[in-house]
């Protein structure tokens, strides 16, 4: 009983492998692509479709080629073509007789390519314009020659949790409220470091930049 079923379904999919393709019926003519950028929230579009932000996984037509394209405000457009390679399952046609027949539907289908690799992760560069480098060197020269001036005071307010000169710190770097007390424990981690007041300052405002808790600062 259970040969012939083995043999039924054997004579039910060989003509459906014949006329569908072995790497059509088997694998299918989309595949999984997994997409993810430095930062996250990128758009991401393939062949000028858009198909969300990442991270992404979305099914992705297997015809070649296919391109694409991640942007977000504010960063220089990475734009990748998805490489292929010739999908194992497109072989299934020969000794299944489809070498004509099957191996046309794959080839016309995309079936016959699979993807490789299946997850992309792009760095993202700022957009920086002259006019934004010069801001931020402005910026950040005064906050540095500030706490150079203040260093004193600006811990003693890092100890008390607050005060004027901390206050004006963060309003020079445009640190927002929610970012302030990672700020403080960095600056505080800093300042055990580095005892040269100079290096202590240039370090300081380099690491708030460099991490993000800067509005001014051109990541977003």
């Amino acid at each position: 009983m259970k040969m012939t079923s083995v043999l039924f379904r054997s004579i039910f999919l060989l003509p459906l492998i014949l006329i569908s393709g072995c790497a059509s019926l088997i694998d299918g003519t989309t595949q999984n692509v997994t997409f993810q950028s430095k930062p996250d929230g990128a758009t991401v579009a393939v062949n000028g479709r858009v198909l969300g932000k990442t991270p992404l996984t979305a099914q992705i037509e297997r015809k070649s080629p296919q391109w694409v394209n991640i942007s977000m405000d504010g960063y220089v457009p990475e734009t990748r073509r998805l490489t292929t390679q010739l999908n194992g399952w497109f072989w299934g046609n020969i000794p299944l007789g489809g070498i004509f027949i099957g191996m046309a539907v794959d080839g016309m289908s995309g079936a016959a390519n699979e993807f490789i690799p299946t997850q992309y992760t792009l760095s993202l560069k700022p957009q920086y314009t002259f006019a934004d480098s010069m801001v931020m060197a402005d910026k950040k020269f005064s906050a540095v020659e500030f706490i150079v001036s203040f260093r004193t005071e600006i811990m003693a307010d890092i100890t008390k949790a607050g005060g004027r000169y901390l206050s004006t710190l963060f309003d020079t770097l445009k640190i927002p409220r929610v970012n302030q007390n990672d700020a403080i424990d960095r600056i505080r981690t800093l300042s055990e470091i580095y005892h040269d007041t100079r290096r202590f300052a240039e370090m300081t405002v380099d690491d708030l930049m460099q991490h993000g808790y800067s509005t001014g600062h051109l990541a977003r």
